[in-house]
């Protein structure tokens, strides 16, 4: 029994469309993941900098100060993640952001924006 082209062509096209598919459920496995790992370590920071600052309070004798201190670093590292994750998110919208033209009116024939002649009247 001869293998007919267009049965081949539509066995390579299932097995690529099924490939893609796993590797896209892959890449949002992953992004969950590592979402999920950002929110624990924002969300426990501050639960681990006050657990260490209460057992540095009992062997220092160092009454309210351990915890606050703990809480005070384990908010400070949740403040750090936060802002890298901003400045992550920032990084990759970065060349949407770079490809925008600024808006020039009238500036068909090799005219000046519309800014710049209204600067150089007055």
């Amino acid at each position: 029994m001869p293998i007919y082209t267009s049965d081949m062509n539509d066995y390579v096209d299932r097995k690529l469309r099924a490939r893609e598919r796993a590797r896209q459920k892959g890449l949002m496995y992953r992004q969950y993941i590592k979402s999920s790992g950002d929110g624990l370590e924002i969300a426990l920071a501050p639960a681990l900098g006050a657990i260490l600052g209460y057992f540095a309070q009992m062997k220092y004798d160092i009454s309210p100060w351990g915890v606050l201190i703990g809480l005070a670093l384990g908010f400070g590292l949740s403040i750090r993640t936060t802002y890298r994750l901003i400045q992550q998110q920032k990084m990759n919208e970065a060349p949407i952001l770079n490809k925008a033209k600024p808006l020039m009116h009238g500036n068909t024939r090799g005219q000046a924006p519309m800014q710049e002649r209204f600067n150089k009247g007055s």
